[in-house]
C-alpha cells in the first residue's frame, strides 16, 4: 500500500478494504498465496504462485507487444493539446520516465546495464544534436 502511494506521487492511496480482497481474489484464482505471517500480525504477506508468474509473463508480453499501439494513442493524444498544453505535459512526463527508466536500468545485469546506457547515450546525443540543429536553423544558439 506505500509503495503504491510512494509510486503514484501520493495521488493514490489505497487501504486494506481495497488491497486485500484483491489478494484474496488472486488467491482464490490460484494466481497468489499467502506466505509466512511476518512480525506484524496485521499484515498478510502474499507471493506469486507458478500460474501467477506465467500469467504475469503473458501480461507483460501483451504490454510490450502493445508498444506501438501505445505510442499511436500518444500521437492522438498529442494533436489534441495545443503546444501551450503539450511542451510542459511532455517535459514533466519525460522526466518522470527518465526516472522510472534509471531505476529499471539500476536493476539490470551489469552486462545489460552497460548495453542500455550505451544505447541510451547514443540516443540523446542524437537528439541534443537535433534540439542545437533546430535551434540554429532559427538563427540561435541553444546549448553550447
Amino acid at each position: 500500500m506505500q509503495t503504491i502511494y510512494e509510486r503514484t506521487n501520493g495521488t493514490w492511496r489505497p487501504g486494506p478494504g481495497t488491497i486485500y480482497p484483491q489478494l484474496r481474489r488472486l488467491a482464490k484464482d490460484g494466481l497468489a498465496k499467502p506466505t509466512e505471517q511476518s512480525n506484524d500480525s496485521t499484515r498478510t504477506p502474499y507471493s506469486l504462485t507458478e500460474k501467477g508468474k506465467s500469467e504475469l509473463q503473458e501480461m507483460q508480453k501483451m504490454l510490450s507487444a502493445r508498444g506501438t499501439e501505445g505510442q499511436a494513442m500518444l500521437s492522438v493524444f498529442s494533436d489534441l493539446l495545443p503546444n501551450s498544453y503539450y511542451v510542459p505535459f511532455f517535459l514533466k512526463h519525460f522526466d518522470v520516465e527518465m526516472e522510472t527508466f534509471f531505476y529499471k536500468v539500476s536493476q539490470l545485469p551489469s552486462d545489460q546495464k552497460i548495453a542500455v546506457l550505451k544505447e541510451m547515450d547514443a540516443m540523446l546525443e542524437r537528439q541534443l544534436a537535433r534540439m542545437r540543429s533546430h535551434a540554429l536553423d532559427r538563427g540561435r544558439t541553444l546549448l553550447p
